[in-house]
């Protein structure tokens, strides 16, 4: 199924997202179940394989250079970590 860019865009929808489809009369609803943790998701949406490549890309001198991107990309880690976390409790 093909989705449009910018309903793509809009909804911030990656691969791997889960679309749940559900019929009401002569409508179809569907709604997204994120799969994956926010620091995941950020880094799919600027195009970056994972959140460890994207931290790579700021190590190397991305949009931050030494230790302010290594702070930058902990902080996103931590932010998906605690994401997984609450859809995924152990």
């Amino acid at each position: 199924m093909t989705i449009p860019t910018s309903i793509r865009r809009s909804l911030g929808l990656v691969i791997g997202d889960v679309l749940r489809f559900r019929q009401k009369g002569e409508e179809v609803i569907v709604t997204v179940e994120p799969q994956l943790p926010d620091g995941e998701r950020l880094a799919r949406e600027m195009g970056y394989a994972s959140a460890v490549e994207l931290a790579r890309a700021l190590e190397e001198g991305g949009r931050a250079a030494g230790q302010e991107a290594r702070d930058e990309a902990e902080l996103w880690m931590a932010a998906g970590e605690e994401a997984w976390q609450r859809v995924n409790p152990e």
